[in-house]
């Protein structure tokens, strides 16, 4: 038997049988016709499988009119999709415009020409056929946006278990305290390298909504200051290899430990985009070069220059944040750039870029700043030592007894989930730490500051006791001295 395809359903809605014939004459050759001869009967037959794919409809009719019908059919979710086209003999303006008001596609008057009622049922059966086709590659995208999202997270999951294992097992030759000094310096930096790429991953779900504009921006005071020390030991061996100079200045003074530079923003998203334009600049550098970075305070925007003496090739400098513009790199994906402005965009700043052979490349990305936002120097003691009530930490027993109040900040941020809040206490403890050569309280808060920044809160409490027990010993080690 050969494949029929069926015909599409016109239902025809008129209380005169002398209508509904000559309309069911004029389209009975190319549609399967159905037939009401009042409001109540349209209805109940519109509701029923397989539905109309168009309903002519007279308006004046007792019980219930055209106009009421076509009221309850778009009212109804198994029927509001199917076009209605009024057919009446009132043929003032305004009853066209009341029957489009309430939904209708279209409005023929009687007496009826048949090649203008075939030419109208035919174009608004072509159209409900091509919204029916969006519809399903809509709902098409939506299952492959899906699957692509569970892909992703599936993706996620197996590459953050081999990067735990790195970090691990980096913590596990930091906490052995064996290392030489360049040796610890080495592990730190693959350390570091295993922490970024977790959070690279995790960062690339959330750069597709920000493409969506769907990304839930959770903005906190962000210091850029070790961010950015943080990009430049990541990319030390690039800046030796090529002998680059790499200077950073506050507020037009060389930076110093003491200095911080405070946004509003998420610590991951400042920490890839930064990485990103910066990774980019070095990479466009000639050997001997210098790639300077400026952070100085606009009012209340906190402005980042980041300038390398290269110029931007012309072709891309018109399009140099667009989504996949890349010139002259066999590796180059386009995507830094792109991700860095939605990024910059996300957290409510901007960013711009301007070139030429002269003057270099300078890129300058304004945030907005807490609204005591400034550079600042912290007040601190001789060779970066830290203080208490002014005075400099210089014994370890002085910095058990300050550190309890950072204590009480930290688990009280880990108890939060308060990434921010507890990464500034243990830089703190870091800091002083070395000053005071309290290597076990080093060893035990970079561990925690690992755990921190994965997200990893229940180890985290554990490590955090541990550190808590490595203080104690200190100060009761200097009670019985």
């Amino acid at each position: 038997m050969p494949d029929t395809v069926a015909l599409p359903v016109v239902l025809i809605v008129d209380d005169t049988p002398e209508n509904l014939d000559v309309l069911k004459g004029i389209l009975k050759t190319d549609y399967a016709i159905r037939l009401a001869t009042s409001g109540t009967v349209a209805l109940r037959v519109a509701r029923v499988p397989p539905h109309p794919d168009l309903v002519l409809l007279d308006i004046m009719m007792p019980g219930i009119d055209g106009y009421e019908v076509c009221r309850q059919l778009k009212a109804d979710a198994l029927t509001r999709d199917i076009p209605v086209l009024f057919v009446s003999a009132k043929s003032e303006e305004v009853d066209e415009l009341q029957g489009l008001a309430l939904g209708a596609v279209d409005y023929i008057t009687k007496p009826i020409s048949p090649p203008i009622l075939k030419s109208r049922v035919r174009t608004h059966l072509q159209l409900r056929r091509a919204y029916q086709q969006l519809e399903r590659q809509n709902a098409d995208l939506i299952a492959a946006d899906q699957l692509k999202q569970q892909v992703d997270m599936i993706v996620r999951h197996d590459m953050k278990s081999p990067l735990n294992g790195i970090i691990g097992f980096a913590d596990l030759l930091l906490e052995q305290g064996h290392l030489a000094p360049e040796q610890r310096e080495t592990v730190q930096s693959i350390r570091h390298g295993g922490v970024n790429a977790l959070h690279m991953i995790n960062l690339s779900l959330g750069l597709y909504r920000m493409e969506l504009g769907t990304y839930q921006l959770e903005a906190k005071p962000v210091d850029l200051t070790p961010i950015l020390r943080r990009i430049r030991a990541d990319l030390r061996s690039w800046l030796i290899q090529n002998q680059l100079t790499w200077t950073m200045t506050v507020t037009g003074q060389p930076v110093t430990a003491a200095d911080n530079f405070v946004v509003l923003g998420e610590e991951v998203l400042c920490y890839s985009m930064l990485a990103n334009l910066i990774k980019n600049a070095v990479e466009a550098s000639p050997p001997g070069q210098v790639i300077t970075i400026a952070l100085e305070m606009v009012d209340t925007t906190a402005v980042v220059r980041i300038h390398n003496q290269s110029s931007v090739p012309e072709p891309i400098r018109n399009c140099f944040f667009d989504k996949n513009v890349t010139y002259g790199k066999k590796s180059g994906t386009g995507l830094g750039t792109y991700s860095a402005k939605l990024i910059v965009e996300t957290m409510t700043g901007t960013i711009a870029m301007h070139s030429s052979a002269e003057e270099g490349t300078e890129i300058r990305v304004a945030l907005p700043a807490p609204a005591t936002g400034q550079a600042t120097r912290t007040k601190l003691g001789p060779a970066g030592q830290g203080m208490v009530q002014d005075q400099p930490i210089v014994h370890q027993a002085d910095f058990a007894v300050a550190a309890q109040p950072h204590l009480y900040h930290l688990q009280q941020a880990l108890e939060r989930h308060d990434t921010y809040e507890a990464l500034n206490e243990i830089e703190w403890l870091i800091k002083t730490a070395i000053a005071v050569a309290a290597q076990p309280v080093v060893v035990q808060s970079t561990r925690l500051n690992g755990k921190v920044e994965m997200e990893e809160w229940s180890e985290a409490g554990s490590v955090y006791q541990k550190l808590v027990q490595q203080l104690a010993r200190l100060g009761g080690d200097h009670a019985e001295s």
